[in-house]
């Protein structure tokens, strides 16, 4: 689905931790009521900042998504926060990812989940389906499919889940990788991902 995913044999997710850096898998998961899945998937290791708890809470309002920040709370526990040192260098970064048009709080999210990151040397992967974010960082970035397919393979989650989740988010417009949109090649990408 992109290039920096994990390869296809690597089955250890549970080493690193599974950073969120922004809201569009969350709400993917709870718009699909999965985010006990999204629990079971990330094994404990999953992550958010105080910033990504904040966008869920403004998104419950926004996107009329109740309980979607206490079901994230759920998975994650307590968020991350910057300190002191950090918060300059996620303003910067965050100007840098801004384009003509962005809200002010826009990519805030996102930068300050980059600068945790690269200054305390995390051991981590991001969970992302936002292409934009696998710019300012040379860790990882995996998609939420890429996870599900993971799972698959375990078999933590069944194909037929998986579907679901596809069709209730291709009805909410929320799809916007190629490989799953698009039904044929969907199907190619669920039957590789097989045990």
């Amino acid at each position: 689905m992109n290039s920096r995913r994990c390869s296809d044999d690597h089955d250890d997710v549970t080493g690193p931790l599974l950073l969120f850096p922004d809201t569009t898998v969350l709400i993917n998961f709870h718009i699909c009521s999965a985010m006990p899945l999204l629990d079971t998937l990330t094994r404990k290791r999953g992550q958010w900042t105080a910033t990504i708890r904040q966008e869920c809470i403004r998104k419950e309002g926004d996107l009329k998504l109740p309980q979607l920040a206490a079901a994230a709370e759920g998975v994650f526990g307590d968020p991350l926060y910057p300190d002191e040192d950090e918060h300059r260098a996620i303003r910067d970064l965050r100007a840098l990812m801004a384009r003509p048009g962005d809200h002010r709080d826009q990519h805030l999210g996102e930068a300050e989940t980059v600068v945790i990151l690269e200054r305390r040397a995390l051991n981590a992967v991001f969970i992302t389906d936002d292409s934009h974010v696998q710019e300012f960082t040379h860790k990882t970035c995996i998609t939420s499919w890429d996870l599900l397919g993971h799972g698959l393979r375990l078999g933590e989650v069944t194909e037929d889940q998986i579907r679901s989740m596809r069709a209730t988010l291709l009805a909410q417009r929320r799809v916007h990788i190629n490989e799953v949109k698009d039904a044929a090649s969907f199907e190619m990408w669920l039957a590789s991902r097989k045990r």
